[in-house]
């Protein structure tokens, strides 16, 4: 499996402490089944942030840090960028990274908004030949409360990733039932861990990928686990393939309702 959001580097944002994190990190990563990790610490504005050079020095650290300890995990590397006014200036400047070198960008709304221009800057970034992923949708209170905004960003071409623990209620009731019906809807492409420690907010997910396997197929299991993630690193396209609109109702969302996680 490949996980797109870890804050697997250590010592560059709120994710892993140290060096010794972060090779527990990695086995619980390779117990868990990973096999790819991108390295994706949080980018909040010039200035409030590790610069790109620190970034590449402390991931080229972790590279041979794991090679060290024989732990085959290959890394990528790119940042959890904050949505901002600023964001595509920061761009053009170098100031934070891409996904792998892709034209793919992690991007992280605040938790209880989405910013009014928000739908200006996706729409510059795909002029640009970029292509937005939304970290975690299903932690965000405009969605929680109304799931269909989600729906229309991606029918703008955007796409999303949804947090794997998300699915076991650590983030809450609202965040578990929302995750639930928007993989119902198709609305997620990728799954991730969005790691931050070797304990609560760790690459220990098993749990959560059985909850995942109760609601969704096997087919779609390995497109968000495998496929698609593996398309972002190799710079191919991903499209959200038939998502359904809340405000309608379908045959699928009469069976979803059946469904127990």
């Amino acid at each position: 499996m490949i996980d797109l959001h870890s804050h697997l580097l250590y010592g560059v944002d709120d994710g892993s402490k140290d060096s010794e994190m972060s090779l527990k990190m990695a086995r619980q990563y390779v117990e868990n089944g990973f096999a790819d990790v991108v390295c994706s610490p949080h980018y909040l504005g010039e200035g409030k942030s590790k610069a790109v050079d620190e970034i590449k020095a402390s991931f080229k650290s972790l590279e041979l840090l794991l090679e060290e300890n024989g732990i085959e995990l290959n890394l990528h590397l790119g940042n959890e960028v904050y949505i901002s006014l600023d964001l595509i200036t920061d761009l053009e400047k170098g100031k934070y990274l891409t996904i792998s070198d892709s034209k793919y960008i992690l991007i992280e709304f605040p938790a209880n908004d989405i910013p009014l221009y928000t739908d200006d800057i996706f729409y510059e970034l795909q002029i640009k030949g970029y292509i937005p992923i939304i970290a975690h949708p299903e932690r965000n209170a405009k969605i929680i409360h109304d799931p269909s905004i989600l729906y229309k960003f991606l029918n703008k071409g955007v796409l999303a990733q949804l947090n794997l623990h998300s699915l076991t209620g650590l983030y809450g009731d609202r965040t578990y039932k929302t995750a639930k019906k928007l993989l119902e809807h198709n609305l997620i492409q990728f799954v991730g861990t969005d790691s931050h420690s070797d304990r609560v907010r760790s690459p220990k997910v098993s749990d959560a990928l059985k909850k995942l396997e109760n609601v969704i197929s096997k087919d779609d299991f390995v497109k968000l686990t495998e496929i698609n993630p593996k398309r972002v690193l190799e710079n191919e396209s991903v499209e959200p393939e038939n998502i359904i609109d809340f405000n309608k109702k379908s045959i699928f969302n009469f069976k979803a309702s059946f469904r127990n996680i």
